[in-house]
């Protein structure tokens, strides 16, 4: 499965676009493609299971990219 995130389209001047673009990383998180799976229960769950770690490994690359120190367990939940 390949998932890709850019910019909007004319949101940039093209030679910027074009300097992003050429400084962008790409990130590769192997996940199960649940489309795969033939029994509707168990690919329902398998859809919830990968969207549940793309939303974690995305949050995580966010906090990295950031360059902030990572919150606390408690500060994640909204707890202080």
């Amino acid at each position: 499965m390949e998932l890709r995130v850019g910019c909007i389209a004319g949101a940039l001047e093209e030679s910027e676009y074009a300097r992003k673009l050429q400084a962008a990383t790409s990130i590769h998180w192997s996940l199960p493609d649940p489309a795969a799976i033939p029994d509707a229960d168990a690919r329902r769950r398998a859809f919830v299971d990968v969207a549940t770690a793309l939303q974690a490994r995305i949050s995580e690359w966010l906090v990295e990219a950031s360059g902030r120190p990572r919150p606390a367990a408690d500060d994640a939940r909204g707890r202080v």
